[in-house]
């Protein structure tokens, strides 16, 4: 023990220095707020969740540490000018490291909505608000005084539209990748494994699908791809999709259907509430997207399936009616389009084709006009496309579009908006 003489500070400094590690440094406030449920009229368990950091009175740590120092005899009258140096380094780390410590607390809403967090310090802070089923949301900053603060109100909406607009996308996006896995792999097959359109094993090494589908869960749904056609040697011609929500009612209603025959359709997809149970061929059709993401979708479908058209014909040319590339009649009879743009109509918009460059039995130019059955919001546009590819449009109050009409500018990374 060293003498107490030679210590810096007498002990009665023990007291005062235990005090400072416990000062408090803010104020103590209240936070309260109210989340809802969109159409609910309970709207407990909504979990809340306050997020920020207090304040650790420094002044506390580094009194704290000297009082260890000396205590332990690491600093005494006799020695202190030879300590110095890591006393100082030891102090202003911990000083640096004891600012600040982080707080999160959590509550429930009652039915009601009400909320609230009480003794905590005046500052700033982030309010994350979560409940199963539901789109997570968050407040911040969130700026608590002294005198308290009530959040601003905020409706949490279901998450099944969002989830089932994503997972029409991913059925959408697993089309393609089947399509390109079959071109790729040297047995010209499909595959039943997801996993193997994420990595491209088995055709290429190339990924074709985004990893985060490799174990078949997604958006709160379960995909499954069967492989069918069977032709020997592990080759498939054909294959079936079903996505199927995880948790009926919660994150999702809609149960969807896809195969190798739907990959010219990227503006429609088989779904239909079935139960929670997984889809099949016998689901109807639904429209992805509001009438103007569809139409733009089913424009690029032609243009695409008229230049298939005209490679596979003989001579080459192209087609007047939608029937033709649905059907691939006087191109080898191989389906070119989606069958529900057969009759010219499809998801709103009623479709109007033409022919032109006529020379030795072939038409050398198309044309397409696309526009709203019945005129409105999600079906103001005009459009119009052809053999270059240039899709045009316009608010025409519901006439048909023109080469006159301006370039529609497609949106950062080729997806029309």
């Amino acid at each position: 023990m060293i003498p107490m003489h030679e210590r810096i500070v007498p002990s009665w400094c023990i007291g005062i220095f235990c005090i400072l590690i416990v000062l408090p440094v803010g104020q103590a406030a209240t936070l309260t707020g109210h989340a809802l449920l969109d159409g609910q009229s309970d709207h407990s368990g909504i979990v809340v969740t306050l997020a920020g950091s207090r304040t650790v009175p420094a002044i506390g740590w580094v009194a704290s540490l000297i009082l260890i120092l000396i205590v332990s005899g690491t600093l005494t009258r006799k020695h202190w000018k030879s300590r110095l140096p890591i006393v100082a380094v030891m102090v202003l780390g911990w000083g640096v490291f004891s600012g600040y410590s982080p707080i999160r607390e959590q509550t429930v809403t009652t039915p009601s909505g009400e909320y609230a967090f009480e003794n905590i310090e005046a500052g700033y802070y982030r309010l994350e608000l979560d409940r199963n089923c539901y789109v997570s949301s968050m407040i911040d900053p969130v700026h608590v005084t002294s005198d308290g603060v009530i959040a601003e109100t905020r409706t949490l909406v279901s998450s099944i539209p969002s989830n089932q607009g994503a997972v029409a996308g991913a059925v959408m996006e697993i089309r393609t990748a089947e399509a390109f896995y079959l071109w790729h792999s040297p047995q010209h097959t499909y595959t039943g494994d997801i996993a193997c359109l994420c990595s491209g094993n088995g055709a290429g090494g190339s990924g074709y699908l985004a990893d985060e589908y490799a174990d078949g869960i997604e958006h709160g749904y379960t995909f499954q791809i069967t492989p069918l056609d069977p032709q020997g040697g592990g080759v498939y011609h054909d294959w079936e999709l079903s996505a199927t929500p995880q948790e009926y009612g919660c994150s999702g209603t809609l149960s969807f259907y896809a195969s190798a025959d739907s990959f010219y359709c990227s503006c429609t997809s088989c779904a239909g509430d079935i139960g929670g149970a997984p889809g099949h061929a016998g689901l109807p059709e639904v429209c992805l997207g509001n009438p103007h993401q569809s139409t733009q979708r089913a424009l690029m479908d032609i243009t695409a399936a008229q230049t298939d058209y005209n490679n596979n014909s003989s001579p080459h040319t192209y087609t007047g009616p939608l029937a033709c590339l649905c059907s691939g009649n006087g191109a080898g009879t191989v389906p070119f389009l989606c069958s529900s743009l057969a009759d010219n109509e499809m998801c709103a918009y009623q479709y109007q084709t033409g022919l032109g460059d006529y020379s030795e039995g072939s038409y050398w130019a198309w044309s397409c006009s696309a526009y709203p059955i019945v005129y409105g919001p999600d079906s103001s546009l005009s459009f119009y496309i052809d053999q270059t590819g240039i899709m045009r449009s316009d608010d025409l109050d519901g006439a048909p579009g023109d080469p006159s009409l301006p370039v529609h500018t497609p949106l950062p990374g080729g997806c029309y908006d």
